[in-house]
C-alpha cells in the first residue's frame, strides 16, 4: 500500500525542485532519495564543511518544529567528472520547508556546480498544481502492484515511474 503523503511529497518534489536530478521514493520504507549532480569532484575538506553545515541548520529546524526524522543520511559519490550528492529521508517527518532549506544550502555552497535543468514554465505555481493532480490520479488508477517510484527530469519534463 502507498502512503499518499510520502507520494504527495515525492510528487511535489519532482514537480518543483529543478536541482534534483532524480528522485526515488521507496512505499515499503516510506523512504525519499534526492540526487543531484555537480560538475567535478569535490574536495574532501568541501565536502565534511557542507556535511557538518548542512546538519546544524537541519538540528536547528527540526528542533524549532518540534520533528524528530527517522531517516536523514548525505552521501557523497565521486565519478568521473562529477560528484553524487545523495540525501535519504523519511517521507513521514520531511516538509518542503526542509527541501527549500537544503536547497537553499546547495546553492550557496555549490551553485555554478550543480548540473541541473533549466527553469521553465513548471515555476508557474498554477502548472505544479495541475501536473501534481494529473500525476497522482495515473498513479492511482494503475493496477500495478509497485511501491516505488521514480523521477528524473529531461529536457523540462518530469518522468515518473513505477519500479
Amino acid at each position: 500500500m502507498t502512503n499518499t503523503n510520502g507520494l504527495d511529497m515525492f510528487i511535489s518534489i519532482s514537480v518543483q525542485f529543478s536541482e534534483f536530478s532524480s528522485i526515488k521514493y521507496e512505499a515499503d520504507n516510506n523512504i525519499i532519495k534526492l540526487e543531484l549532480a555537480l560538475e567535478g569532484v569535490l574536495e574532501e575538506e568541501g565536502k565534511q564543511e557542507f556535511i557538518t553545515n548542512i546538519n546544524k541548520c537541519l538540528d536547528c529546524l527540526h528542533k524549532l518544529r518540534n520533528s524528530n526524522p527517522q531517516i536523514s543520511k548525505l552521501t557523497f559519490e565521486d565519478l568521473p567528472g562529477i560528484t553524487l550528492i545523495s540525501f535519504y529521508r523519511d517521507a513521514e517527518t520531511l516538509t518542503e520547508e526542509e527541501l527549500h532549506l537544503f536547497t537553499t544550502m546547495l546553492k550557496e555552497s555549490f551553485n555554478s556546480l550543480i548540473i541541473r535543468e533549466e527553469e521553465n514554465m513548471l515555476s508557474l505555481e498554477y502548472y505544479k498544481k495541475e501536473i501534481k493532480k494529473s500525476l497522482l490520479k495515473k498513479i492511482n488508477k494503475t493496477n500495478t502492484p509497485s511501491n516505488n517510484f521514480f523521477a528524473y527530469r529531461e529536457e523540462g519534463r518530469v518522468f515518473v515511474f513505477n519500479k
